[in-house]
């Protein structure tokens, strides 16, 4: 989880994403989660866009769906449940993707 946006070189992204291939079978998945938006905190990771998981998994099915809410967010509104939960339906606030990458 998170390993993608922890790589900020694109050619050592690609040769992972090529090495996850390689070894999953046809039909076989992957579970998807990670930042696709940047942390303005933080320089040591990079969002990954979803054109870039589909550009990175040729060929594969890949869903993806927003969810966790932005932590700075979270964090600011963790001690009211409810509005917690409202904002993570919100899913502009929402910071990861989370995503089923099948290799047909």
């Amino acid at each position: 989880m998170t390993v993608f946006s922890s790589i900020l070189d694109d050619h050592l992204r690609r040769l992972l994403a090529q090495e996850m291939l390689r070894v999953l079978r046809h039909g076989g998945s992957i579970l998807w989660y990670d930042f696709h938006i940047n942390n303005p905190r933080s320089p040591d990771v990079r969002r990954v866009t979803d054109y870039e998981i589909r550009d990175l998994f040729p060929g594969c099915s890949v869903e993806l769906q927003r969810i966790t809410l932005a932590p700075p967010v979270g964090r600011a509104v963790a001690s009211v449940p409810i509005l917690y939960w409202l904002l993570s339906e919100t899913l502009v606030l929402c910071s990861h993707y989370l995503g089923w990458i099948t290799r047909k």
